[in-house]
């Protein structure tokens, strides 16, 4: 209630102040005075990506002899409630490059805490940490909790700085732990043809719900839409266009949370081919997310060939880390010397304009080159008998790195036009030996499109 009490007491003073100008002009030529309080004297000595040096299991105190204070700019808002008790601020603008949640029992944030509202936050003496996998600063427990009004009130201070907040232009590929708390956008993007007559939520119950945003090479990622949101009966659009959302996590799964629905743009033409390919047809892709046996199985999907031509058991297998999956491979723990994996896609045939290949890769516990780039055009499933030509040199592999990369390397695009019309098998050849080199190398998103 005082935080309530604060902004009506602000607005009906600002309000008064107002209407007895106003009284004194007999024309349109006014305009209403600026709502200013005292700018904050503190000093920033803190920052945000310094709070996230800090996350652990479990709640990490941030101490210090002197007052800490972080800078911001706020990026959500409780408006519309698809937020709540939930104020996220980013550390810059425009290209951020680190987000928390600040997790509170306020309300109505919105009124004092607008988007692109600059404020600074006392941080000795809270607690950073993690709720269900999001960074968040707040109070002490088995994750982190939410601070009172009272303390909120305290501790965070707005700025008379405002800025336009520009959100980061990612592709569904890209998403990752860096956006966290952050404002992004996705361009060319969709909801699934059959949410045609769907809501944002269920009209009838305040339960949240999921619902999935896709692009044209049918990626997708989850939008989470509460059902205290203003805007829940309203219909999902049914065209094509840009999405604007803060990025947020829940056990493990990337979420999307917009402020209004005025951060969904969809009223373009949608994607040529709403339905997926049919089996060997363009465009082809592959990320592991619905493979249907456990992590640590090895790779078996339809069509693929996963295959240790050294009589071994090890190949190809399935894993996954923050909510993530891909398929990894190492000759660590084999004992065998040469050992040798391929994991082959299913024939795909070229069919549409200038064909390319992607995936992504990371490299750890490096000790040697061992991931090899192969096309062939007479693969039978054995492919000691095959032709292979080898592309490793077209694309982009990370190579080096004894601890894990943050983010998956993308090749780049590899061209396959002088295969158009063809059917094509792509391989990832792994030729390394335990106590030789047994790197270790994870590949995802692995997709064959029209490069037009």
């Amino acid at each position: 209630m005082k935080r309530n009490i604060n902004y009506i007491l602000s607005f009906l003073l600002m309000a008064f102040v107002v209407s007895g100008f106003t009284a004194c002009v007999n024309d349109d030529d006014y305009s209403i005075p600026d709502f200013v309080v005292e700018e904050p004297d503190v000093t920033v000595n803190f920052t945000i990506a310094n709070a996230l040096e800090l996350v652990s299991g479990t709640p990490t105190k941030i101490e210090s002899e002197e007052p800490l204070y972080l800078e911001g700019y706020v990026v959500s808002s409780d408006e519309a409630g698809n937020f709540h008790k939930n104020l996220v601020i980013q550390d810059s603008p425009e290209n951020p490059t680190a987000g928390i949640t600040i997790s509170t029992h306020a309300t109505d944030m919105y009124t004092f805490f607008e988007p692109g509202r600059k404020v600074y936050v006392r941080v000795d003496g809270l607690y950073v940490g993690v709720y269900r996998g999001l960074p968040s600063l707040g109070e002490s427990g088995d994750e982190v909790e939410r601070m009172s009004v009272e303390e909120f009130d305290e501790r965070v201070l707005r700025s008379n700085t405002k800025e336009e907040i520009v959100p980061t232009v990612i592709s569904m590929e890209q998403v990752s732990d860096s956006h966290l708390n952050t404002l992004i956008q996705f361009n060319n993007v969709e909801f699934p043809a059959d949410y045609d007559g769907l809501t944002y939520a269920n009209p009838n119950d305040n339960f949240g719900v999921d619902r999935t945003v896709k692009d044209c090479f049918n990626n997708t990622v989850i939008m989470r839409n509460s059902g205290y949101a203003d805007f829940k009966e309203e219909l999902l659009p049914t065209g094509n266009g840009t999405l604007v959302s803060v990025l947020s996590v829940f056990n493990g799964t990337y979420q999307l949370l917009i402020r209004d629905t005025e951060d969904v743009d969809f009223e373009g033409e949608r994607c040529e081919d709403d339905t997926p390919p049919s089996d060997g047809a363009m465009p082809f892709r592959e990320n592991f997310s619905t493979h249907p046996a456990g992590i640590g199985s090895y790779v078996d999907l339809p069509g693929w060939t996963n295959v240790n031509v050294s009589g071994g058991e090890r190949r190809y297998e399935v894993r996954e880390y923050s909510g993530n999956k891909y398929t990894q491979i190492s000759a660590f723990g084999t004992e065998e010397d040469p050992f040798e994996a391929w994991l082959v896609t299913p024939g795909v045939t070229l069919d549409k304009p200038n064909p390319i290949l992607m995936f992504d890769t990371k490299d750890g516990h490096f000790n040697g080159d061992a991931l090899t780039l192969h096309i062939s055009t007479d693969f039978d499933g054995d492919v000691t008998t095959a032709t292979w030509t080898d592309i490793t040199d077209q694309a982009v592999i990370p190579t080096g790195h004894t601890n894990w990369q943050d983010e998956f390397t993308n090749s780049g695009a590899i061209d396959l036009s002088e295969y158009a019309d063809q059917e094509v098998f792509i391989a990832f050849r792994y030729l390394g030996g335990d106590f030789n080199v047994t790197t270790t190398y994870q590949i995802d998103n692995i997709e064959i499109k029209s490069g037009q």
